[in-house]
């Protein structure tokens, strides 16, 4: 019996158990590890592979299932297909550092999206609405399995779990102070808090391509009739364009969330990027943000913001540079539409509007 919990755990783990009022073994249909929350009592079973395991893959297991607590994932899978919320879950816990070996590690960039590429960082309820219909890729089953029922003495129970884990251990969760509160008070703090530089830009294309509907909404003219009849008055379907500056000194991983940001706001999320150093990339959905990153790699020699521009805007599309705006062939001129520039040093930019990126 002393080799059924590791020898030493991380102090997130131990206070996770410790919390526990029974553990049990069991033969589990799948997963390594299965919890049932009833009445307030909160059982956790080790199943046959977790027993078999050594100890590093225990103590992995063991944060992977401490993380599903923290988080609340189990309650907040309602009427979710529960294998496809254990997936996105998952990569949720993987892109906080808190992951699982698996025979295919679920992460983020491996789960492909229903609208092309891969699904963006995102809260578990976000991504499983992004995720493809048949996706690849093996959960730890634990979600699968578990149970939790309803009653005051559970939610009570799991808001006790995530409250002192939270206060004893700040450091166990990457993204311990993001979210908000909904139900039964659980958090939502998969990915980080936006930068404010991030919101500034959302705000500014939601406010433009509000206005930009509105207005296409009555731009057909009709010869026998003076009045103005509904039509659409571009040619393009895509609510932004991202000039994407392979050369600039945008971290990728501050770029990643930016693009996750676009991909997850539904009125931007059909917009795409071209990716350009002296030479410009074809159009990539902002949704296949390992593509834009690839790309990213792959380029990167001068900066031609004059000729990505010339070549990679569209009329009447709103433009997004994220870019250092040190270019070796100059500016083109201003846009027909809004123009963010995400600057991030200190050159000047030519026009439009400049968002700092710090």
């Amino acid at each position: 019996m002393t080799n059924r919990l590791p020898s030493e755990v991380p102090p997130a783990v131990a206070t996770f158990l410790n919390l526990c009022d029974e553990i049990i073994d069991a033969k589990l249909p799948m997963g390594r590890l299965g919890t049932s929350l009833v009445k307030g009592k909160l059982t956790l079973y080790l199943g046959d592979s977790y027993l078999q395991s050594d100890e590093e893959q225990k103590i992995d297991d063991l944060k992977h299932e401490t993380g599903h607590f923290v988080l609340q994932h189990l309650p907040r899978c309602g009427e979710r297909d529960k294998i496809r919320f254990n997936l996105v879950c998952d990569a949720s816990l993987a892109y906080q550092g808190i992951n699982i070996t698996l025979p295919t590690d679920v992460t983020f960039d491996k789960l492909p999206c229903k609208h092309g590429g891969t699904v963006p960082p995102s809260a578990p309820e976000v991504a499983y609405d992004l995720l493809a219909e048949n996706p690849s890729g093996e959960s730890c089953g634990s979600l699968i399995i578990s149970f939790c029922d309803d009653t005051p003495e559970s939610k009570a129970k799991l808001a006790i779990i995530g409250a002192i884990i939270k206060a004893k251990h700040p450091d166990f969760l990457q993204f311990n102070g993001a979210g908000n509160e909904a139900g039964t008070g659980r958090s939502i703090p998969e990915i980080p808090p936006q930068p404010p530089w991030i919101r500034s830009v959302l705000d500014y294309l939601l406010k433009t391509t509000r206005s930009l509907d509105r207005r296409r909404s009555w731009r057909r003219e009709h010869r026998a009739l003076p009045d103005l009849l509904p039509g659409r008055s571009r040619s393009y379907d895509i609510a932004c364009r991202i000039l994407y500056d392979a050369s600039g000194s945008i971290s990728q991983e501050l770029s990643a969330q930016f693009l996750g940001a676009i991909a997850n706001t539904p009125e931007l999320a059909g917009s795409d990027v071209v990716v350009f150093d002296t030479k410009i990339s074809k159009p990539i959905p902002v949704n296949n943000i390992k593509a834009i990153c690839d790309k990213v790699e792959e380029m990167g020699g001068g900066t031609a913001i004059k000729k990505a521009g010339m070549k990679g805007r569209l009329l009447t599309v709103p433009i997004v540079w994220l870019t250092d705006c040190e270019s070796g062939d100059g500016f083109p001129p201003p846009h027909d539409t809004v123009e963010i520039w995400c600057v991030s040093g200190s050159a000047n930019h030519p026009h439009g509007i400049r968002v700092q990126v710090d």
